[in-house]
């Protein structure tokens, strides 16, 4: 879940860069995203759960599901 985890870090870095800062860091957050992305269809074909796709049926909504890991990945350590 470290893919989760650089995913939602950089997503939250993201709502504090300017325009400028944002412009600079695009592709690496795209590299992420997409990171993540390929690991969570992995695991849907390894489980094999094909509604993956109508469950979360965008990117957008795919990367939101990085910060929910990454919350309660957060919230079971403490």
């Amino acid at each position: 879940m470290q893919v989760a985890r650089d995913y939602a870090c950089t997503r939250l870095a993201w709502s504090f860069m300017t325009k400028m800062e944002r412009a600079e860091d695009d592709s690496s957050r795209s590299i992420k995203h997409n990171s993540f992305i390929a690991m969570l269809k992995a695991i849907c074909r390894n489980l094999k759960i094909d509604e993956i796709d109508e469950v979360m049926p965008d990117r957008k909504t795919q990367g939101d599901f990085a910060c929910y890991i990454a919350l309660f990945l957060s919230i079971e350590q403490r």
